[in-house]
């Protein structure tokens, strides 16, 4: 039973189901996770509608609520107090969330964003709120709860905790300091380096009180280290290892704090320390050098630049008294020292390789540029590479005189100086001091010092050096520059000194090297001095001067000095494209001669003893012009030539000579050439003073063109001859007689040649060529005539025509005129399109066509259809479909039924007795009838008997079904 209720209810469920099932719909299934703890600060409200999306987090007993730290310089306002808690809470256990306040941050009553929460660690309780949708803050609470996602910077919390917790600016104060302060002021600075460069913000500032010690190898970059707090010592120390440099500044602040003596930005304290100063680093603005170098220590320049700063004593670049520099790149710029080496000062011992790195723009008393003074050991300076240029020198005074010393580029200063220049530039060095002189060796100074040992200069490869070297020699001894026998430079370099004394040597090239052949690479200011090859060596000389004069001896055009022994260079004698030589108008200058000579100087000569030249004045050559009056003439015309000299000296008389294509026409002298041939002609002409004669001079070449007869391709006839003629003169040219050609009856004869018709006509030779004259067709009612031959030529009868008879008619198409039936004829006719003549004739009558009709025609047995005349065709037996009832027959009424002819639709009816007795059909003739039902063959479907048997069925099986259930239900319900 309890199975059967049970298929009962999962019947009625399926049921419903299924009843239910087009307006079901399945929900999908929502997992609801915990809710998200966050923390609500004050402030915090939840709009409407997210009401419990930001909850607090279930704490445990023994949890404490969130602090933050107070860092110092934080001020809570009034009312605010314990909002935000010092560090020492950690203490009791407490997960603090840590708030860091910049240097003079102070909390505003309302707290707007001065407050931001760093990301606890995974160890700390988590106490963070987090902005979810809907969460809004209130206006005065702005930035007191923070999101837990990255900021619109892509930056995370932490991350934007970080960065502020570090300060632009941050103060170092050494042993004053103390790493746990915050380094906001210089009363809060820290103590070390280390500290400063973690506290202070990428590109920031550390403004430093104290001195800076490094240790190891340092690197510092993408910072600025700045003096503060009237600090003016040494800045920096490297104390050991190295110290890389890169995108850093060092200030000096000279604007504000004068640095003591020698108080460098960059110091060493030890050997085998080194300092590599990198791109983008610029050390600046000092009081006094930038960088102090001292015995084994090493100094790389690659990069960044060395600049503003002003020494009180030597060096305002880089001081060595010991140690290396190497100089690859950068720039050494716009540094000056009140005594010695604007740039770089080398005093003592130490060496600079200089290979890249520009020092320009420096200044100093002396050695604008590099100042090397060995002391205790050699000073050197290699250079290979880079450029000293724009550097100068400033004056020195004793307090009462001022003067100018030297070396505006290099300064080397007695004998434990070396200057190894292999390359590099050394230009635009200034020695001159405005309102107070000049002072000695733009490029290079070598002073003595003593007197008596000399700075050393050696000198190979291929440099530029542009200025004069100074030698600061005594009366018969001096510094002597070490040549290389290679050496090759870009320009002579020019020498200078003190006696220039002739014999003593200012220049030594290796043994055995040709000093004369390397003269050419120096030259001297004083051109009464030069240096002489002699050997190996260059020794001061004095050289021969040469004077040029004007012929008559009165004035001075030009003096030059020139080596004994030595030929005249005829490029050092003046000029008049030079401006030197002003000759008379019309008048050249033709050449020199000696005083006292006659002939010309020959240049070639050697001379070995003072020499004066006298101007030779020649006659200038005239100017001409040819004119011709026309360009072509034809043969037997001419063409005139005539030239014009002109000449500045008056009553000048010219000689002219004609030249055609370069050959001398003898006789033609004269200024007027008549041209009756082809060619290109020139004139000479020379002009006279009556004592001078000038050379020749060439007019431009003038083309002239004699044509040649231009005779026609076509010939030229009169009645009896033919010619071709020129088509310019009419000259005759091939002239002969006609000859050739046959005359007709109608035309003359035609010349072979020029085929041009002469002599008389032949009435006896006919051309061949006939006409037909009275020719006339024939018709159909006329004759014709073929016409009469004559000669078209002469119009001589040359054959007599004949007689043509008459033609057929010629007829058209038929037309009819009258159309036949089929009881008369019709008739039709044609016309003839030559004359017109009608002909005709008859059309026979038409026979008879059967046209039945489409409709059936039947009577009780057959079928046909019939023609109007009443011919039948389609004659057939009624074809019968299946009879049909139309009406019931009863036990007490006769019924009827019919049928039709498939083919015509005869219909035939008969009666249903009402015994069920069928009768004797009857059949009703309708030859005419139209069918029933719109002709439809169907059966009838008016009797509903079977509908009613139908209905009988249901009502019985219906009646069996419910006597089933009844029983079956009573059968549980007694159970």
């Amino acid at each position: 039973m309890r199975a059967t209720k049970s298929k009962l209810l999962a019947f009625v469920l399926s049921a419903a189901m299924v009843l239910a099932l087009p307006g079901t719909v399945f929900a999908a299934d929502v997992s609801v996770p915990e809710t998200s703890a966050c923390i609500l600060t004050e402030g915090c409200t939840l709009t409407e509608g997210h009401e419990g999306e930001c909850i607090l987090v279930p704490q445990k007993e023994d949890d404490i609520p969130e602090v933050c730290t107070q860092t110092e310089g934080c001020v809570l306002q009034a009312g605010h107090e314990g909002e935000c808690r010092t560090e020492d809470a950690a203490d009791v256990g407490e997960a603090f969330q840590a708030c860091t306040l910049t240097d003079g941050c102070v909390l505003e009553a309302d707290h707007d964003g001065a407050c931001v929460t760093e990301k606890p660690s995974d160890e700390e309780t988590e106490a963070m709120c987090t902005l979810t949708e809907g969460c809004t803050l209130k206006a005065d609470h702005a930035g007191a709860c923070i999101t837990e996602a990255e900021n619109s910077d892509g930056v995370s919390p932490a991350a934007d905790t970080e960065n502020a917790a570090r300060l632009p600016v941050v103060y170092y104060g050494g042993t004053k300091g103390n790493d746990d302060n915050t380094g906001a002021d210089e009363k809060n600075a820290v103590r070390t380096l280390e500290k400063a460069l973690e506290l202070v913000t990428e590109g920031g500032t550390v403004m430093v009180c104290a001195p800076i010690y490094t240790n190891d190898d340092v690197v510092i970059e993408n910072v600025t280290l700045k003096r503060a707090g009237g600090f003016a010592g040494k800045l920096l120390y490297v104390n050991t290892g190295s110290l890389t440099l890169k995108d850093v500044t060092i200030d000096g602040s000279k604007d504000t704090i004068s640095a003591t003596d020698y108080s460098a930005l960059i110091n060493f304290t030890q050997k085998n320390t080194t300092l590599n100063i990198n791109e983008g680093t610029r050390l600046i603005n000092n009081g006094a050098m930038a960088v102090y170098v001292n015995d084994g220590q090493t100094v790389n320049m690659t990069g960044g630049v060395i600049s503003g700063n002003e020494s009180q004593t030597d060096g305002g670049g880089i001081f060595v008294q010991g140690g290396t520099v190497n100089l690859n790149g950068g720039e050494i710029t716009a540094n000056q020292s009140e005594r010695c080496g604007g740039g770089i000062c080398v005093l003592g011992t130490g060496s600079i390789y200089l290979n890249g790195t520009s020092v320009s723009g420096n200044s100093a008393v002396c050695g604008g540029g590099i100042y090397l003074e060995g002391r205790g050991g050699s000073a050197t300076l290699v250079m290979q590479g880079g450029e000293i240029t724009g550097n100068s020198l400033t004056a020195n005074t004793d307090g009462t005189d001022y003067w100018v010393a030297d070396g505006a580029g290099i300064c080397g200063f007695g004998g434990n100086a070396v200057i190894d220049i292999q390359g590099g530039t050394i230009a635009n060095n200034n020695v001159s001091v405005e309102g107070v002189g000049d002072g000695a060796g733009s490029a290079v100074s070598l002073n003595n010092g003593d007197g008596l040992s000399f700075p050393v200069l050696k000198l190979s490869g291929s440099p530029m050096i542009s200025g004069d070297v100074f030698l600061w020699d005594e009366d018969s001894t001096g510094p002597v520059i070490e040549a290389a026998a290679d050496l090759a430079c870009a320009a002579p370099i020019e020498i200078n000194a003190n006696y220039r004394t002739t014999g003593t040597v200012a220049v030594r090239f290796p043994e055995g090297t040709d000093a004369v052949g390397k003269e050419s690479l120096f030259t001297t200011e004083d051109e009464m001095t030069m240096l002489l090859g002699d050997e190996h060596e260059l020794a001061w000389g004095e050289t021969i001067r040469v004077v040029f004069n004007s012929p008559d001896n009165r004035d001075t055009y030009k003096k030059i000095y020139i080596r004994p022994d030595s030929a005249i260079d005829p490029s050092q004698a003046p000029t008049v494209e030079g401006g030197e030589v002003t000759p008379p108008a019309g008048y050249i200058l033709s050449g020199w001669r000696e005083y006292g000579e006659q002939d010309f100087w020959d240049f070639e000569t050697k001379i070995s003893d003072r020499k004066t030249l006298l101007a030779v004045w020649g006659l200038d050559t005239p100017s001409i012009t040819v004119d011709q009056d026309k360009e072509s003439a034809h043969v037997g015309e001419q063409i005139t030539l005539t030239a014009s000299a002109e000449h500045q000296v008056k009553d000048a008389v010219f000689s002219y000579q004609w030249y055609k294509d370069g050959n001398k026409l003898n006789g033609e002298t004269n200024s007027v050439l008549t041209v009756t041939e082809s060619g290109s002609y020139t004139v000479k002409v020379s002009a006279s003073d009556g004592k001078l004669t000038s050379a020749e001079v060439e007019s431009e070449a003038v083309n002239c063109t004699i044509t040649d007869h231009s005779y026609s391709s076509a010939w030229t006839t009169d009645g009896t001859n033919h010619w071709h003629e020129c088509t310019v003169c009419g000259a005759k040219k091939d002239s002969a007689a006609h000859s050739g050609g046959k005359a007709t009856c109608e035309s003359q004869a035609l010349c072979e040649v020029c085929g041009a018709a002469y002599g008389a006509l032949n009435p006896d030779n006919h051309t061949g060529k006939t006409e037909v004259r009275g020719d006339k067709a024939a018709t159909c009612t006329a004759e014709g005539y073929t016409g009469d031959t004559y000669c078209a030529g002469c119009g001589e009868k040359l054959a007599v025509g004949i007689v043509l008879p008459k033609i057929d008619h010629t007829f058209g198409e038929w037309t009819v005129t009258k159309e036949p039936t089929e009881t008369a004829t019709g008739e039709k006719e044609r016309i003839c399109s030559g004359c017109g003549a009608i002909d005709k004739a008859e059309i026979p009558v038409l026979g008879h066509t059967h046209s039945y009709g489409k409709d059936w025609e039947s009577d009780a047995d057959n079928h046909w259809h019939e023609c109007d005349c009443g011919e039948k065709a389609d004659v057939a037996a009624h074809i019968y479909g299946d009879w049909t009832i139309t009406k019931a027959a009863t036990a007490t009424e006769a019924g009827s039924r019919e049928k039709y002819c498939t083919v015509c639709d005869y219909k035939v009816t008969e009666s249903i007795p009402a015994a069920g007795t069928i009768t004797t059909p009857t059949a009703t003739p309708s030859p005419t009838a139209v069918p029933e039902n719109g002709g439809s063959k169907g059966p009838q479907t008016g009797d509903t008997n079977q509908l009613l048997l139908w209905a009988g069925l249901f009502t019985v099986t219906g009646a069996g079904l419910l006597s089933v259930l009844f029983y079956k239900l009573k059968g549980k319900n007694s159970k």
